[in-house]
């Protein structure tokens, strides 16, 4: 069964073509609106990002959930430019969309890649994956983790599966990325998942998902799952 999710999407298209990432995004605007909480995610669900900034083949991206979506008028009508630490990119033109999107567990076998390092492991789950024998070993932990990650993101988004509704993940790694965050230095990882998920990548999976980590990209179109 698939459930409804509303998202507002703001499309910003500059010249040149944006080529940073979703935390110089966030960045940019929580500069540009320093005082709404709502671009900070400063709000009383931190674990819901209300506002997430993602940059998508040349195209910077706000992507607004619940009290989220409104602000984006704000963005949509006002911003001029996108000042990055090394990049001022002029804004020649918004685009704003309000979408519908489905997601759960749907009986297909859906193929998906990170487009951005899903940040998946914390300090308990860390030691854990180092720890691994070998591949296999290492492979079933962030199965288990994407479960987790996918079951924590749907409850946020007010969705609750019932228990005949068992999500299924097998994630192969394909590369370690370290990502600097201010001063902490995390592990992102790169992977491909087969799961019976039906997800989108304009929603997150793991950490720090409102600056763009964690994105998930269909690589084919599903098939039945066995």
């Amino acid at each position: 069964m698939t459930y409804p999710v509303y998202l507002t999407v703001l499309r910003v298209y500059t010249d040149p073509p944006f080529r940073h990432t979703g935390v110089h995004l966030r960045g940019a605007v929580l500069a540009h609106y320093p005082d709404r909480a709502v671009f900070h995610n400063h709000l009383d669900r931190p674990q819901v990002p209300r506002v997430r900034y993602l940059s998508h083949q040349g195209v910077a991206c706000l992507v607004g959930f619940a009290e989220g979506s409104g602000p984006l008028l704000e963005v949509y009508r006002d911003l001029e430019e996108i000042r990055t630490p090394h990049q001022v990119y002029a804004v020649v033109e918004t685009e704003l969309e309000k979408i519908e999107l489905r997601v759960g567990v749907d009986g297909t076998r859906h193929r998906y890649r990170t487009a951005t390092p899903w940040l998946a492991l914390n300090q308990d789950n860390y030691g854990r994956y180092r720890a691994a024998p070998d591949d296999v070993g290492r492979h079933e932990l962030l199965g288990g983790i994407f479960v987790g990650n996918a079951l924590s993101a749907l409850k946020a988004l007010g969705i609750r599966l019932t228990p005949q509704e068992r999500i299924e993940a097998d994630v192969a790694l394909l590369r370690e990325r370290k990502v600097t965050l201010g001063s902490t230095t995390l592990l992102g990882l790169e992977v491909d998942v087969v799961t019976n998920l039906r997800w989108s990548p304009w929603l997150g999976l793991g950490k720090q998902v409102a600056k763009g980590f964690g994105r998930f990209l269909p690589r084919e179109e599903p098939t039945a799952w066995s």
